[in-house]
């Protein structure tokens, strides 16, 4: 999804699936799925439901009405599709890779693994970019150019940290990678570059201010942050990938906020108190069900 998105964002993205058996919750979450990932889904109901609903059947009609209020949810907060992506992490994108399906599974595991991430495209790679972030996952540079390891290697002087494939040089014979320390910073060159090994070590290896938007204890919920920067508010959007609602659910937050909102398709917005502690806030959500969004100012 971020992939088509960056490519072109003054266009939308319309997603085009097929769910296999679905319930009424796994209507309603497509449409959240593809709303927080900036995309939206092109509604496709099962002949099932379609023979139901014809029938005026009770608990497909309420199925439809929920995936109904999950698209006005949608629709009515459209400018969310037009804000950037917040993320610490920068994951580069080659467009002339032979293996797009590569960087497909680093994203989807990435979002998994709730790491927030920023799409760098190849072409875009210079110093201005590279500032924006703590991680540079550059497994896509196979191999870099001499220009593009000058980079990587001066940010990593720097304090960041890069994540590259075999053909970086140094890769070892039997661990999964090494680390090659350097300035400030460091290189992790990997044998075999996994894109499950490489998002559960992100996650591992930098800390809650690398990665700057962290849910705590809950691994049913997938993350979307944006904005975030130069004053602008900070939107994370919370899908929930369980059938049950999730209680409780702590976001902390790098920096100093003075305000959080959250709103969800089920019912009015309501602010949430801050908790302030070692330049991180700390805000709890009481009960999610399935999609909720939090602004932060």
């Amino acid at each position: 999804m971020r992939s088509f998105d960056i490519a072109s964002r003054s266009r939308p993205v319309w997603i085009s699936s097929q769910i296999e058996s679905p319930s009424a919750v796994d209507y309603a979450r497509a449409v959240a799925d593809a709303a927080a990932a900036g995309g939206r889904w092109i509604v496709s109901l099962d002949d099932v439901l379609r023979a139901k609903l014809r029938a005026q059947d009770t608990s497909a009609i309420e199925t439809w009405q929920r995936v109904s209020t999950y698209m006005k949810f949608t629709e009515g907060r459209a400018p969310w599709r037009a804000v950037a992506p917040y993320g610490n992490v920068g994951i580069l994108l080659d467009r002339a890779s032979t293996k797009p399906e590569l960087i497909d599974e680093y994203l989807k595991l990435a979002t998994r693994r709730q790491v927030p991430y920023h799409l760098v495209e190849r072409s875009g790679l210079n110093a201005a970019a590279l500032s924006k972030f703590r991680a540079i996952v550059a497994t896509e540079l196979d191999p870099p150019s001499a220009a593009e390891r000058k980079l990587l290697q001066d940010f990593v002087e720097n304090g960041g940290l890069v994540i590259a494939g075999p053909s970086w040089g140094g890769a070892p014979k039997t661990e999964p990678f090494v680390e090659m320390p350097a300035g400030k910073g460091s290189v992790l060159v990997y044998k075999d570059p996994d894109a499950e090994a490489v998002a559960r070590d992100l996650k591992e290896l930098l800390s809650d201010d690398d990665l700057g938007v962290v849910p705590l204890n809950v691994p049913s919920i997938v993350t979307y942050a944006s904005g975030g920067r130069a004053g602008e508010p900070l939107l994370v959007q919370l899908v929930n990938y369980f059938d049950s609602p999730v209680e409780a659910i702590t976001l902390r937050v790098s920096g100093k906020f003075r305000s959080a909102r959250l709103e969800t398709p089920e019912g009015r917005a309501v602010d949430l108190p801050l908790r302030e502690a070692n330049g991180r806030t700390e805000v709890t959500i009481p009960k999610l069900l399935l999609w909720g969004a939090v602004s932060m100012e």
